[in-house]
């Protein structure tokens, strides 16, 4: 970003943060936070018991799945482990939002924070993606900073969107061409309070590997959590 952000008049970057993607294991210190006393050792179900290496042609798999397969102690950990990750994704997209600001990018920046699916940590019985299609898993967060040229437009919407929505809004505000033949809708109308949706559905699925049940909530994106960022 340093290096780049002068070097053409419209940007965009991708990050990946992968976290807080399985397994859930972050230094040790940011887990420490919010279980301290912890000397249980590792817990099952916060790691694959099989890797692309050892089985490459193989879906890879937890040891548990299940709350009940735990006790309360480990879910609590388990729990603590999560946590730790999504404190060091915030710490670390924090210093990325500091470095725009000091660059001074925020007046014509949009900055996009989302993922792909949310997690279980024991509602209905489950852990991690899979199975059903609770609201854990399918409500994902997406959260969005405007330039501060558009103006002081803040606050939370609840209009329904889709994973396939961000590529039209993201052209919409980079002025660029909305292919006619894409599935999202541009979310600009619901941003400058121009309109209260622009669908009146969504849709989430479920589908299978070899015989496995897997997770899609919505459209399934390749990494956990996006920060998109985009320069006018």
């Amino acid at each position: 970003l340093e290096l780049n952000h002068d070097q053409h008049d419209k940007w965009f970057l991708h990050i990946d943060t992968f976290d807080p993607h399985e397994p859930w294991d972050p230094p040790k210190w940011y887990a420490d936070l919010y279980d301290p006393d912890w000397k249980g050792g590792d817990v099952p179900g916060i790691a694959y018991v099989n890797t692309l290496k050892e089985s490459p042609s193989e879906p890879r798999m937890m040891s548990t799945s299940r709350k009940s397969e735990l006790s309360d102690d480990e879910m609590n950990h388990i729990r603590a482990l999560y946590a730790g990750e999504v404190t060091l994704v915030d710490r670390w997209v924090g210093k990325l939002l500091q470095k725009i600001g000091d660059l001074g990018l925020l007046e014509n920046t949009m900055v996009i924070f989302t993922t792909d699916h949310g997690s279980y940590h024991g509602e209905h019985d489950y852990l991690h993606k899979r199975a059903h299609l609770y609201e854990e898993v399918a409500h994902i967060p997406l959260l969005m900073r405007l330039p501060d040229e558009m103006g002081d437009i803040r606050g939370r919407c609840n209009a329904l969107v889709q994973p396939p929505d961000l590529m039209p809004t993201i052209l919409d505000f980079a002025g660029a061409k909305i292919p006619e033949t894409i599935q999202g809708e541009s979310l600009s109308p619901i941003i400058r309070r121009e309109k209260n949706q622009v669908r009146e559905v969504t849709i989430s699925s479920q589908s299978f590997l070899r015989g496995f049940l897997s997770l899609q909530a919505s459209s399934r994106l390749t990494v956990l959590n996006l920060l998109l960022i985009i320069k006018q």
